[in-house]
């Protein structure tokens, strides 16, 4: 669509865009004539989640940008969420009730009128406690979670500019920029109650948000709590089960236990073999002094004498091991073994009183003194006694230690078991434990970064907001215009009529013979010189039809022209009385014919016009004459015969007198739709192997005849000619060189 035709179709429908547009704004302008003053306040709120101090995001040094984002649109989401609304809405009617009628800046007179009107007093007084704000709540809430629809849950579920929910919803929470500062702003009727709903509002929003965020945490942290109670449970377990498993064996610590029983055992063992020496050295040596001996003293008696002596030097030599391989710990073992000790040393002297029956022998044949071999015998059998003593106690150690080192031989696998499994048991309790810091950490972290802190807290505003009923009306005023203009432009462009020439050749496939204004009254006044437009629109019609018959050479007298039409109103008869009549003006003799029901007045006056009646058998036709019943006088001298048939699709058509035409005139409205009906006709006709018809298109609009005229002739201000000029893209054209 151009430019100029969309003015021109603003321009045709002006008066219904200024209606709609005029009546949308009066009915704005008297819907907010009652409107109450609004009074406004906002505050700025800094959540902490970016420039806020929390231990994991300062131990790790960035912030991420996806999960503050994610924060901060939860939070906005919890301040839009309705049950907060909801909140804020009993909160505020239960400070309204309890300081109502004493603080004077929390609610204006007016207000709490109209919170008495829609509660009631009765009501009102019954479920107010002016001692406690709480108790007030609680009523508040339990009368409103009643179950039953009444007056109290009618207010609060309202759109009342007080404590209605559906008001409160106009409490308007963003972020600000890319911050983690949130800004809230709201507006009401009454000042007191605008900055009351955002104090609130702040309480509850900080409430929530540590609410949701506890939750969140405090599962995993009882979670980790309980795991960690449960492995050191079973590490406590583990461990009792070690310790009555040593105390059962007598098992202090086994490592060094064991270690100490394989150092007295070699200990033991190396002093065995140390004494089983000196025994096989003692014993060589009291053979041979024996073997030297017998030949000087009877060896028999000398042992009989010293026999029991050498009992009980063996006796106390056992006492003094059983001591020294004991170890002389405390004092009475030490006193003990100190006064075994001097019975020895007292009884081995007493040995040398036997010298005395050798003492006038003076040497053996080898020359050896006979006392110092006696003595060095006694010494050597003494030595004997000694350390058959001691190897009896020190197999007795040894026979011990190997009872011992059978007990703890199978020991030692359990002890490892059990402490493999108090290592296992230990290193899950300080997973867990770590997993349940680390939780709890989580948490604290979590819980600090929930305090929310006000930057700019919510005022108390004295004046109320500039009216908006001015712009309202203005945007009302505006959308009528707009909305009327679309409405206009959206049945431009679906209309489906012919409305033009070019539109008309399309949808009928005919060639446009002409188009004819829609001619207003004669005592119109109007720019239009119509009288002009209606002789130059009909003379290009009859010179373009001279041009088409001297094309198909059709020079034979009369020429028959058949008008037509599809439905009845297309204008057959008069269009068609403006051709007889200009024809018959330009001096030719013209034989015009017409149905009864169709004719025009002034067109029949002539002699030469006849008028025929419609029957069922109007099919029959072969000719003219069979059309009018009788003969007619002069019609084969005349220049043209003008055939009107009825509307074809409501009456049948005469095809012969179809086949016989010169020329075929197919009139049509450019108000209307071409149908399938009128194809499916057009295309009986041309079956029938008639000429090509050509259209005649009647009513069009005068914009739509400059394709075939030029410029329509009418007067125009300078200001219009210079705006049709623009929307052309006519800059430069001039009326002469």
């Amino acid at each position: 669509m151009k430019i100029a035709e969309v003015i021109r179709l603003i321009g045709k429908n002006f008066p219904w865009i200024a209606f709609c547009a005029i009546l949308l704004a009066a009915l704005v302008f008297k819907l907010t004539e009652n409107d109450k003053p609004a009074y406004s306040s906002s505050t700025l709120i800094n959540t902490g989640f970016i420039s806020g101090y929390s231990p994991e995001r300062n131990a790790g040094g960035k912030t991420d940008q996806v999960y503050t984002n994610a924060e901060i649109e939860n939070l906005l989401k919890l301040a839009e969420a309705y049950e907060t609304k909801q909140e804020i809405g009993v909160r505020l009617l239960a400070e309204i009730c309890v300081k109502g009628g004493k603080d004077k800046k929390l609610i204006k007179e007016r207000g709490l009128d109209e919170i008495r009107e829609a509660l009631g007093q009765d009501l009102m007084e019954e479920l107010t406690d002016i001692t406690s704000y709480q108790k007030t709540l609680q009523n508040l809430k339990r009368y409103r979670d009643n179950g039953e629809r009444n007056k109290l849950y009618e207010l609060l579920y309202s759109s009342n500019d007080l404590v209605g929910v559906k008001h409160l919803k106009d409490l308007k929470v963003e972020r600000q920029g890319r911050s983690d500062v949130i800004s809230a702003k709201y507006a009401t009727s009454d000042p007191g109650i605008c900055q009351r709903t955002l104090e609130i509002f702040i309480d509850i929003l900080s409430e929530k948000h540590q609410d949701n965020k506890y939750r969140q945490s405090s599962g995993v942290v009882d979670y980790f709590r309980q795991v960690t109670d449960n492995s050191a449970l079973q590490l406590e377990r583990a461990e009792l089960k070690l310790k009555n498993f040593r105390e059962s064996n007598n098992v202090i610590n086994y490592y060094e236990q064991t270690r100490f029983i394989a150092h007295k055992r070699e200990d033991i063992k190396e002093k065995y073999d140390e004494e089983r020496m000196i025994l096989a050295a003692a014993d060589s040596v009291v053979r041979a002094l024996e073997d030297e001996m017998s030949a000087r003293i009877d060896l028999g008696t000398l042992n009989q004498n010293i026999g029991i002596l050498r009992d009980s030097l063996s006796l106390l030599s056992e006492q003094m091991a059983v001591y020294q391989l004991s170890g002389l710990d405390s004092a009475q073992s030490q006193a003990d073994y100190l006064r075994v000790e001097e019975s020895y040393n007292r009884l081995r002297k007493s040995v040398s009183k036997y010298n005395f029956e050798v003492a006038s022998i003076q040497s053996t044949p080898k020359g050896a003194e006979l006392e110092k071999i006696i003595e060095k015998w006694l010494m050597n059998i003494i030595t004997m006694e000694e350390t058959r003593a001691k190897i009896r106690i020190v197999k007795e150690r040894m026979e011990s230690f190997d009872e011992v080192y059978a007990q703890f031989a199978p020991l030692g696998s359990n002890i490892k078991k059990l402490e493999r499994e108090i290592y296992i048991k230990e290193e899950d309790y300080l997973q867990n434990l770590h997993s349940l810091n680390m939780a709890i950490l989580h948490q604290q972290s979590m819980m600090m970064s929930t305090d929310l802190t006000i930057i700019d807290k919510p005022i108390y505003p004295t004046d109320p907001d500039p009216s908006q009923r001015v712009m309202l009306v203005a945007v009302a005023f505006i959308a009528g215009c707009t909305l009327s203009t679309g409405f206009i432009f959206g049945l431009a462009y679906f209309d489906r009529s012919i409305k033009s020439p070019e539109i008309a050749s399309k949808e009928t496939g005919l060639e446009v013979l002409g188009a004819l204004p829609k001619f207003p009254p004669e005592k119109k006044k109007s720019r239009v010189d119509y009288t002009y437009l209606k002789e130059r629109t009909i003379g290009l019609i009859l010179q373009q039809l001279y041009m088409d018959l001297k094309l198909t050479e059709k020079h034979k007298r009369p020429l028959r022209i058949l008008i037509l039409s599809m439905r009845q109103g297309e204008g057959k008869s008069f269009l068609g009385g403006m051709m007889v009549n200009r024809l018959r003006k330009y001096g030719k003799e013209v034989v015009y014919l017409a149905p009864e029901k169709e004719t025009n007045d002034e067109v029949m006056q002539d002699e030469n016009n006849f008028i025929y009646a419609i029957h069922h058998n109007l099919y029959s036709a072969m000719k003219e004459e069979d059309l009018v019943g009788e003969p007619m006088a002069n019609w084969k001298s005349a220049d043209f015969l003008f055939t009107e048939l009825p509307p074809l699709l409501e009456q049948a058509f005469p095809v012969e007198i179809l086949k016989q035409a010169d020329y075929i005139i197919q009139i049509c409205r450019a108000n209307r739709v071409w149908s399938n009906a009128d194809k499916k006709m057009l295309l009986k006709i041309q079956e029938t192997g008639t000429l090509p018809m050509t259209l005649l298109l009647n009513g069009t609009e005068n914009y739509h005849l400059e394709s075939i005229i030029g410029e329509i002739p009418r007067k125009r201000s300078v200001f219009r000619r210079m705006l049709k000029r623009f929307l052309t893209f006519d800059f430069y054209s001039k009326k002469s060189i």
